[in-house]
Order: C-alpha cells, then sequence, then structure tokens
C-alpha cells in the first residue's frame, strides 16, 4: 500500500509572500515611525521657540536605504 499526499497550494510560495509581506510592513511602519517623531520634535522646537532653523537640523534615516527587511530601522 502506498501513500501519496499532495498539497495543493504550494506552502513555500505562501510561506514566501507571507515573509514579502512582513518585510513591506514592517518597512513602512518604520519610514512612517521615523517620520513621525522627526515631525513631532521639530514641532516641539518651533513650539518652545527655539527657531526653524534649529528645527530644521532634525534628520532621519531609514535601513535598509532601498527595498524591504523584517529587520527595518529608523534613525532620528
Amino acid at each position: 500500500m502506498k501513500l501519496r499526499l499532495d498539497i495543493d497550494p504550494d506552502i513555500v510560495a505562501m510561506m514566501a509572500a507571507d515573509v514579502a509581506a512582513g518585510e513591506r510592513a514592517v518597512s513602512a511602519a518604520m519610514r512612517e515611525a521615523g517620520t513621525g517623531l522627526k515631525s513631532a520634535w521639530r514641532l516641539q522646537i518651533t513650539g518652545a521657540g527655539l527657531g526653524t532653523r534649529l528645527a530644521n537640523s532634525i534628520r532621519s534615516q531609514n535601513f535598509p536605504k532601498s527595498g524591504e527587511s523584517l529587520n527595518a530601522a529608523a534613525l532620528v
């Protein structure tokens, strides 16, 4: 007697799609968090009366610079 098991949906493709979706979500969340923190910090500086030049010195960078990653990061 032979036992045969066929999994119709390709599990490897489904997992790859889930990982890709996770990478996009993490990267987008880090971009949004970095931008939100930068904007909030700039508003606090200008609200304290320290001027727009000082506020505009606040920068943010996202890593990786291109593409998506599950280990995405934002530096403000």
